[in-house]
């Protein structure tokens, strides 16, 4: 069975993915016009500034086993998201070959693929870069999620 802190770590980073990516209370209607006339109609900018918008929301707000999201920027087709780790997280052993950040990685993209606004959103060529970085301020993992 995979090692507790992992998972709680794991579970806490797409909690605070998802919260962000598909918060139930959507941006009001003003936000989706200023969004879609602010990238000249264009659908990939606007769900990039959308998301990038929703992220930001949520930065700074403590999810589930230390995990929070920093903060969110884009440039219309990439939106880059930083998200605090625990310390600890460094500490858990090579598994199947892979790293934690290899895992925690695979387990982020099969599970934000999940998402409709997220397969939308990278089915027009758009990028998730996730970064996770431990309380020290040293970055832990960079990941790129381009397809899914």
């Amino acid at each position: 069975m995979e090692n507790n802190m992992l998972y709680r770590a794991k579970f806490a980073l797409l909690l605070s993915l998802s919260l962000a990516a598909c918060a139930p209370a959507r941006p009001s209607h003003q936000e989706v016009w200023n969004t879609i006339e602010g990238c000249d109609g264009k659908e990939l900018c606007s769900l990039a500034n959308l998301a990038t918008s929703e992220f930001n929301k949520r930065a700074g707000k403590p999810a589930r086993g230390g995990v929070s999201i920093r903060g969110a920027t884009t440039d219309g087709r990439v939106v880059a998201v930083k998200v605090n780790i625990p310390d600890s997280i460094k500490n858990e052993p090579v598994r199947g070959g892979q790293t934690v950040a290899d895992q925690l990685a695979d387990y982020v993209q099969k599970d934000i693929c999940r998402k409709k606004d997220i397969r939308r959103f990278i089915g027009l060529g758009g990028e998730l870069q996730l970064s996770t970085f431990l309380p020290s301020g040293e970055r832990f993992s960079e990941n790129s999620i381009k397809s899914c």
